[in-house]
């Protein structure tokens, strides 16, 4: 994460709150699942990736975007598409 959205996710997200990861596979299958994590540790594990974050009421509305940080406004949850390597 770079620039303008690294710094709104380091002070939106809470110490620790849920990201509910989409992965998109290679025929467009999509499985979810919901992990706990520590905002240090996600910040670290996304550092050099190109994600894009925008800051949203309760659920993301419509398809979400892969590549984009859907984050709740109060920081204890967060959504996160991307596509299967």
């Amino acid at each position: 994460m770079l620039g303008v959205n690294r710094i709104l996710a380091e002070k939106t997200l809470a110490s620790h709150f849920n990201l509910m990861l989409t992965v998109v596979n290679s025929l467009g299958e999509e499985k979810e699942r919901s992990i706990k994590m520590k905002r240090k540790d996600f910040l670290k594990q996304t550092e050099g990736l190109d994600l894009r974050v925008k800051l949203i009421d309760g659920y993301p509305e419509g398809e979400m975007q892969e590549n984009w940080l859907y984050i709740n406004r109060n920081g204890k949850s967060a959504w996160l598409k991307e596509r299967e390597e």
